[in-house]
C-alpha cells in the first residue's frame, strides 16, 4: 500500500474577462490527502472512493476501467500557462514568501475539477505532484504556490528546477494534458505561453501572475524632457526657505524653455545679475512633473544633465546629484570647481538615480547653477530624467 501524500493548498487569481468572476478566497483551501495509487496505470482511472474496485470491471471513478475496454475521456485542455523557477523578490506569496509558482488555464469548453490531476517534471514519477480539488470555469486560470522547502501548508511540497526541465500535466486517467518545456532561468523571471495556454513557453523579464498574458519588452518612459519648461530664479537674488521642496510656491518666478542661461544659445535668457564686482555666480531652477502609476515597477532611473560650469540637483528636497562643485556647504558665493568650455557646453553628464525615489504621484527638481568666476562669459542649464518600465508590445 502506498503512503498517503501530505495536505495541499494553493492560491488562485482573478478570472478572464469571459469567465464568470471567482473570489480567490473560495480556491485557497487544503485537500484531503491523495492516495499515490489512484494513479497506477492497472486501474486506468483515479479511484472515486465508490467502494467499488476492479474485480467486478468497475472503478471508483466513472464506473469503467480498462477492463471492459472502454477508453477513457477526451482529456481537457487544462494548460500549463505560466510558471516562475526563481522569484527572488517580485511575487510575494503565502505568508510573505518569495516562492516558486506555475499557473494554470482551463481552454476547455466546460469546467474541470482538477482533483486527481498531477503535475511532474519527471516523466517516470506523472502522480508526483497531486493537485487539490479546484474547479476551474471556462477561461479561469489557478496558481499554485511551490515550496521545496515545505515552509507553508499553503504550496505544494516541491519546487520547480532552476536549470530548467519539462513539466507534464496529467489528468486523472494518467493522460497527458499537456508538456511545457523552459530552460535555465535568471531571478524573477518567467516563462508564459502568448496568448494563453497557446504554442510554447517564452522566456520574459517579469511574470504576470493572474493576468492574461502578453510579450512584455523593456522600455523607457520619460519624466522630464531636455528643453522643458523650468521656473527659474535669476539676478543674483536668493530664492526663499524651502526652495528645493515640492510644497515651495515659485508662482512668482518667471519661466522658460532649457537650455536656459546667456552666453551661448540658450532658448531662454536669464539675467547674469551684473554688478561692480562681476556676474552673480549662481541661478536657482525648479520643474514639477508627476509620475503616474503603471501596471508594473520601474527598474531604473537616469538623469542626464548639461551644466555650465556647476550644479547640485534635487529632488523633492533632497540633494540627488552634485557635479563641479565642492563638497560639504554650498551657498550663493560657492563658486564651481571647474570651466567647461568647448563641446562640453553641450554635453549631458548621465547619472544614475534611485527609481524608489519615483513612486507615482508628484515631484519637484530644483538645481542650483554656479559659475566658476564671476568674469565668466555664459551660463547654461539643461536637464532630462527618464525611467526604464516593462511594457506590453
Amino acid at each position: 500500500m502506498h503512503p498517503t501524500r501530505p495536505l495541499l493548498a494553493l492560491v488562485t487569481t482573478a478570472s478572464l474577462a469571459c469567465a464568470p468572476a471567482i473570489s480567490p478566497a473560495s480556491h485557497t483551501q487544503a485537500t484531503p490527502s491523495v492516495d499515490s495509487g489512484a494513479l497506477d496505470a492497472g486501474d486506468g482511472a483515479a479511484d472515486g472512493g465508490d467502494g467499488q474496485d476492479g474485480s467486478d470491471g468497475q472503478d471508483g471513478g466513472d464506473g469503467q476501467d480498462s477492463s471492459d475496454g472502454e477508453d477513457p475521456p477526451p482529456v481537457p485542455r487544462v494548460r500549463i500557462n505560466e510558471l516562475m523557477p526563481r522569484n527572488r523578490d517580485s511575487n510575494p506569496g503565502p505568508e510573505g514568501l518569495f516562492l516558486d509558482w506555475v499557473e494554470l488555464i482551463n481552454l476547455h469548453t466546460e469546467a474541470v475539477d482538477l482533483a486527481g490531476w498531477t503535475l511532474t517534471d519527471d516523466w517516470q514519477l506523472p502522480d508526483l505532484m497531486p493537485l487539490p480539488s479546484v474547479v476551474l470555469e471556462p477561461g479561469e486560470r489557478v496558481v499554485f504556490w511551490m515550496d521545496a522547502e515545505a515552509r507553508t501548508d499553503e504550496a505544494l511540497p516541491h519546487g520547480l528546477a532552476r536549470e530548467g526541465a519539462a513539466l507534464r500535466l496529467f489528468d486523472p486517467y494518467a493522460q497527458e494534458s499537456d508538456l511545457a518545456a523552459y530552460s535555465n532561468s535568471d531571478w524573477d523571471e518567467a516563462w508564459a505561453r502568448i496568448p494563453d495556454g497557446e504554442g510554447t513557453l517564452e522566456r520574459m523579464p517579469v511574470g504576470t501572475r493572474g493576468l492574461p498574458n502578453a510579450r512584455i519588452v523593456l522600455g523607457t518612459q520619460v519624466l522630464v524632457e531636455a528643453g522643458a519648461s523650468w521656473s527659474y530664479r535669476d539676478g543674483g537674488v536668493e530664492p526663499g526657505e524651502g526652495w528645493t521642496t515640492v510644497d515651495f510656491d515659485d508662482s512668482g518666478w518667471p519661466q522658460g524653455a532649457a537650455p536656459l542661461g546667456y552666453g551661448d544659445e540658450q532658448a531662454t535668457l536669464i539675467d547674469s545679475g551684473s554688478t561692480s564686482e562681476g556676474r552673480a555666480l549662481t541661478a536657482w531652477f525648479r520643474h514639477s512633473f508627476t509620475v503616474e502609476a503603471g501596471p508594473s515597477a520601474a527598474v531604473d532611473a537616469l538623469l542626464g544633465l548639461r551644466s555650465d560650469d556647476g550644479a547640485r540637483v534635487w529632488l523633492d528636497g533632497e540633494e540627488l546629484v552634485r557635479e563641479g562643485l565642492p563638497a560639504g556647504e554650498v551657498g550663493p558665493n560657492t563658486a564651481a570647481n571647474r570651466t567647461v568650455s568647448g563641446d562640453g557646453e553641450l554635453a549631458y553628464t548621465e547619472h544614475t538615480i534611485d527609481v524608489s525615489l519615483l513612486a507615482p504621484g508628484p515631484h519637484v527638481l530644483a538645481v542650483d547653477l554656479h559659475q566658476a568666476n564671476r568674469s565668466s562669459s555664459d551660463m547654461t542649464l539643461d536637464l532630462w530624467l527618464q525611467q526604464r518600465v516593462y511594457t506590453t508590445e
